[in-house]
């Protein structure tokens, strides 16, 4: 049964559907707040702040919300995905925006773009691969990644309980895999609370956040 979609008004007005499923909650000391999940993501906005505009790849960008900020921040982005639906809301409300974005059905696995990006946005997505998969996938994300570029990644770990997702993280193993970069921000944390399609309580996950850059 599909789930009704919430209309809400994202960054700088862009309109975007939002399922229940990933309405994010977070938490203070008394009552429960819903964020707004059409605003960029902070981790984006804090690592590239003082960045200048480049070529930018956000992997597994569903409906946009990352690479929308960055083209409006003078970005030239390449959003991925394997959700085509999710992809034809992206250039939808680019197209209402008039903003030039590229978009294209794929798996990180099987993605080859032409040329390398001053930055790959890669948030919530490795810890559905298979534990093979893992060190493949960074490798290829790294060798996309310019010289003095950044990467921006974000994943379970295993401090959720087992199956949450297909990989879940060892403490430490995403930073160790970037252990040649120059790592400027790694925390493992809680995330935001979130409503799990098909529940009706939040929930929130332990996860490995990291923003590190290629060294010349």
């Amino acid at each position: 049964m599909t789930q009704p979609s919430i209309p809400a008004t994202g960054w700088r007005g862009f309109s975007f559907l939002l399922t229940p499923a990933i309405i994010v909650l977070m938490k203070t000391n008394t009552s429960t707040q819903f964020t707004d999940y059409t605003q960029p993501t902070p981790l984006v906005k804090n690592a590239l702040a003082n960045i200048p505009p480049g070529r930018a790849l956000d992997i597994g960008s569903y409906a946009g919300r990352n690479a929308l900020y960055l083209v409006h921040l003078g970005w030239e982005v390449t959003a991925i995905d394997t959700d085509a639906i999710a992809l034809n809301t992206l250039q939808a409300t680019a197209a209402r925006g008039n903003l030039k974005i590229t978009t294209r059905q794929a798996d990180v696995r099987n993605y080859q773009p032409k040329d390398q990006f001053d930055a790959i946005l890669c948030l919530m997505v490795l810890h559905f691969l298979p534990e093979q998969d893992i060190a493949p996938t960074i490798a290829k994300m790294q060798e996309w990644t310019k010289p003095q570029g950044t990467n921006i990644v974000t994943a379970f770990t295993d401090g959720n309980l087992p199956g949450t997702r297909p990989y879940l993280f060892p403490s430490g193993r995403l930073k160790e895999l970037y252990k040649s970069w120059h790592i400027t921000s790694y925390e493992e944390t809680y995330s935001s609370w979130i409503i799990p399609e098909g529940k009706t309580e939040p929930e929130r996950y332990m996860v490995a956040r990291l923003v590190a850059e290629k060294k010349k």
